[in-house]
């Protein structure tokens, strides 16, 4: 028996077992190549059993919420809340002439320090920086006998900065 009558046989079983699809391409190879159907290589694969494994699954889980969605007993329960409101926090003013009167709130030191600099820009005087940091921001003004200056701190939530001492133009 030689190579293409072993061909032949391996083919003729292939094709007895109709799990693989028979495709003739002797004219672009010069033989006979025995190919799987999609179907088929899903089965072999066991993507098939999955898939009906999970959809076995899905509809158990969706059961068993159905039969235990009763009254729940919450009396005494104490349950973490966190009252924050995401954009609750921000606070409103004109950025092009922004507040610096004693008592005015930004919603972080950054957003202080930029309404300061445009604070003087409006003002039309040199700001000066005595110091800033984290925590704390004084200003002044730059010229002789400007007795304008500020002073800001950041608050207890350790995210808002109050302006505590503010002296005027």
């Amino acid at each position: 028996m030689d190579d293409n009558d072993l061909f032949v046989a391996f083919s003729e079983r292939l094709i007895d077992k109709k799990m693989f699809l028979y495709v003739d391409v002797e004219d672009q190879i010069g033989s006979a190549v025995p190919l799987m159907s999609e179907d088929a290589m899903y089965e072999f694969l066991g993507l098939r059993a999955e898939d009906e494994r999970a959809k076995k699954a899905s509809f158990d889980a969706e059961n068993e919420n159905e039969t235990n969605a009763g009254p729940m007993d919450l009396e005494g329960a104490e349950l973490p809340v966190d009252d924050c409101i995401p954009g609750e926090d921000s606070i409103f003013y004109d950025k092009e002439n922004p507040p610096t009167e004693v008592g005015t709130i930004y919603a972080s030191m950054n957003e202080f320090r930029s309404a300061v600099r445009q604070h003087a820009i409006m003002g039309q005087f040199d700001l000066g920086t005595e110091k800033s940091c984290t925590i704390l921001f004084r200003g002044y003004c730059k010229a002789e006998g400007c007795p304008w200056a500020i002073v800001a701190r950041l608050m207890s939530d350790k995210k808002h900065v109050r302006v505590y001492f503010a002296n005027f133009l």
